[in-house]
């Protein structure tokens, strides 16, 4: 993460604040500049009861990017954890339900943790009967509503990055899968083991060992904890369901935990952590239903022009961002396509000028050539610029929402508007089926 200071606020002098400076590795990343402020604008704005806030952001500071957040007196749930070794069930279970109030919002807004453990969860008044917690470094989260598919991606050259740590990282993240709301529920999971037994659910030494037993290993059940008494078998049972390891067998959303593990216990935790004039919470996010990976329904009916030179359609498409990426390197590398830039839910292409013959187009793309006729010729300036929007509007589902935008490059003018839409229509049908293939 970086270096870490509390500060006093200036404009408020009563006031203190926690500063994180970026380490260089993250700020050194490509796009970081591009990406930062547009992310910390959007979580500025979230504001939940239990999460720490953020407050500022700043690119430039003398010490290098970094975030502001509020200061709040409290010790860490690793630093409870370290000298209570292990918390009741009912203790555990209202430190649950507000965790897992702040994870609701979030998932709500598209955003996943995705760093979940107890050195990011803040207890306030820690081991009275008023204690509480805070979600830290909702900050630094990443954004799943908005599919990244970045140029290292695009390109066929990204390797595997896990993201989280060790202790905590879920399976799909060992396996390089896509990320979305489920892997916080996985880290969710891990913590609640933590709390109850004061063990982590595998017996594993060293990073790489870590990283293997999330993939692959069966937590340790409870009867084999000699310390852990008392503990319902609905409980466990709810813990071992979020470390499953594939997301859809996990539950659904972080109300559906909390609401399980009260009835276990007999006591409404959801209910009595509710935030004041926080109804959000209690709309259910839509569970994972199982899709043909690569089945795509069709809205070919294009958007209201307001430039008939801009010509815009949209489709969805089920399939993992995975097979999103391999459809969309496979398109490119057929028309001859080059991505100018790749941010989280925006893809822009420019596909070259084919005014000398391109090779011909194998595959599906090839059966659509000698089926369709061939496309209109265009002038030497005439370069398409394509933009893909993406989004997940169901964050616990394959479905990926496409606009594909055709313009002309640099704000050029065709010769001819007819064969210009009749080229867009052609590359956006060539894609569309592309991603059907």
């Amino acid at each position: 993460m970086g270096r870490v200071f509390v500060a006093r606020d200036r404009h408020k002098p009563n006031r203190l604040v926690v500063i994180k400076v970026m380490h260089p590795n993250i700020a050194n990343q490509p796009r970081f500049r591009a990406l930062f402020q547009r992310e910390m604008e959007f979580m500025s704005r979230f504001h939940h009861p239990y999460a720490v806030q953020l407050l500022e952001s700043s690119l430039d500071s003398a010490g290098g990017p970094c975030i502001i957040m509020e200061y709040l007196p409290g010790q860490t749930l690793e630093v409870v954890l370290g000298r209570n070794k292990r918390l009741g069930v009912e203790r555990t279970g209202v430190m649950l339900a507000q965790l897992c109030h702040a994870l609701q919002a979030a998932h709500r807004q598209g955003i996943v943790h995705r760093d979940l453990k107890p050195s990011n969860l803040m207890i306030l008044e820690s081991d009275t009967p008023v204690e509480s917690l805070r979600v830290m470094d909702f900050g630094l989260s990443q954004f799943s509503a908005k599919p990244h598919l970045s140029l290292e991606k695009l390109n066929g050259s990204s390797d595997i990055r896990v993201i989280g740590t060790p202790d905590y990282v879920s399976p799909e993240a060992v396996r390089g899968d896509e990320i979305d709301a489920r892997a916080d529920i996985y880290a969710l999971g891990v913590i609640l083991y933590e709390m109850l037994t004061g063990m982590m659910p595998y017996d594993a030494i060293g990073t790489q060992a870590q990283l293997e037993a999330h993939r692959s290993a069966k937590p340790i059940p409870f009867n084999r904890i000699r310390a852990v008494l008392n503990i319902p078998h609905a409980v466990e049972a709810l813990i071992m369901q979020c470390l499953e390891k594939f997301p859809a067998e996990r539950p659904s959303t972080p109300r559906e935990i909390a609401k399980r593990y009260g009835e276990a216990i007999g006591l409404d935790v959801w209910s009595m952590t509710r935030p004041p004039e926080d109804p959000s919470t209690d709309s259910v996010l839509m569970p994972a239903v199982p899709h043909t990976p690569t089945k795509t329904r069709s809205l070919a009916v294009p958007a209201k022009l307001t430039d008939p030179y801009v010509i815009t359609f949209d489709f969805d498409a089920w399939m993992p961002e995975k097979i999103a990426i391999t459809k969309l390197r496979g398109f490119l590398s057929d028309v001859g396509g080059e991505v100018l830039a790749s941010d989280p839910g925006l893809i822009k292409v420019r596909l070259h000028n084919p005014s000398v013959a391109p090779p011909p187009l194998t595959g599906i793309l090839g059966w659509l050539s000698r089926m369709s006729p061939p496309p209109p010729p265009i002038g030497p300036r005439e370069i398409a610029e394509l933009e893909l929007q993406l989004d997940k509007p169901e964050l616990n589902t394959n479905r990926l929402r496409v606009q594909v935008t055709c313009k002309p490059m640099d704000g050029t003018r065709p010769a001819d508007l007819h064969s210009w839409q009749q080229r867009c229509a052609k590359i956006q049908n060539d894609l569309r089926a592309y991603l059907m293939g």
